[in-house]
């Protein structure tokens, strides 16, 4: 799970460097919480772990932040349609996000040369993994005769994701298990565009059939929500507009400062807020607890430090 600790002196935080070794990790993260003043979760998947390890520490779910807070620009995503998507009649359906093994990397690999079969009009494009993975799958997807259908870009900057988010016309979430929400939603709900998702609790966090099409989470069911989706322009067009207001609305308000500025007034009000309290990242997420350092610093709190 993602969060990040504040912590108050003369009750320093253990020594960040043990986080770094795998065992008794469980531990160590125990006591770091049982120290903290407060904890905030970027979800609440994992709010009721958390109370158990530590029933008297004080719990905030918080929801992250999108990974670019820059809108799409017209001209950038047609640039980006272009490129991708150069006939007029194809459907570009996109994947952002690691090839762990928890994100349901090999459902949608296998899932892809069956949603092409019932809809050929779909283009792919696979952002993230590292070299040696992305090769390994674009070995897979020539073996299957689909290679020409499927378009890696590897990693990326978060100020793209906003075009390219824009100029796709389904996105991607294929994720099995977890219970923290998957950041890249936070991306998609924000571009407006429609999202497929497998039926799972992690998607389930923040996604609803108002604002995805789910499949459960095998590849064939996923090829069809997909294949239906792209057969389907009014729904696209509803579950992306669904989506953007949820965006815009309902986690827009209980996240970000507005959250953070809660927290930090009721930290302050019992005098445990000060110069030198430290951030601490206990799941060495860094675009997450960064950006809630940020928004932190921003909203006022405390002049933060960040640990890793």
């Amino acid at each position: 799970f993602f969060c990040f600790l504040f912590f108050r002196l003369p009750r320093p935080p253990p020594e960040p460097s043990l986080w770094r070794s795998s065992a008794g990790s469980h531990g160590y993260k125990r006591q770091a919480i049982r120290h903290s003043d407060a904890v905030i979760l970027t979800g609440p998947g994992m709010l009721d772990d958390v109370r158990r390890m530590a029933p008297g520490t004080p719990v905030h779910a918080i929801s992250d932040v999108p990974s670019s807070s820059a809108e799409a620009d017209a001209t950038g995503a047609a640039i980006a349609r272009h490129e991708l998507a150069p006939a007029a009649d194809d459907l570009l359906a996109t994947y952002i996000g690691s090839f762990a093994s928890y994100q349901g990397i090999d459902l949608l690999f296998r899932a892809i040369p069956a949603s092409l079969q019932a809809c050929p009009r779909l283009r792919f494009v696979i952002v993230g993994g590292s070299e040696a993975e992305i090769r390994c799958r674009r070995d897979e997807m020539t073996a299957c005769g689909v290679a020409d259908r499927v378009r890696f870009l590897g990693m990326i900057s978060p100020e793209e994701v906003p075009n390219l988010l824009r100029a796709s016309d389904i996105l991607l979430s294929p994720r099995l298990s977890g219970k923290n929400t998957p950041l890249k939603l936070l991306d998609y709900l924000k571009s407006g565009r429609a999202v497929v998702a497998t039926d799972t609790p992690a998607n389930r966090l923040i996604l609803s059939d108002e604002t995805a099409r789910f499949a459960a989470p095998d590849p064939d069911a996923f090829a069809r929500a997909l294949a239906d989706l792209a057969g389907d322009t009014d729904l696209r067009e509803r579950l992306g507009c669904a989506g953007r207001a949820l965006a815009f609305g309902a986690l827009h308000a209980r996240g970000g400062k507005k959250g953070l500025h809660i927290v930090g007034r009721r930290l302050k009000a019992q005098r445990r807020v000060g110069q030198l309290d430290r951030v601490f990242d206990l799941d060495q997420h860094q675009g997450a607890v960064r950006r809630h350092a940020w928004l932190a610093r921003e909203s006022g709190i405390v002049d933060v430090s960040y640990t890793q």
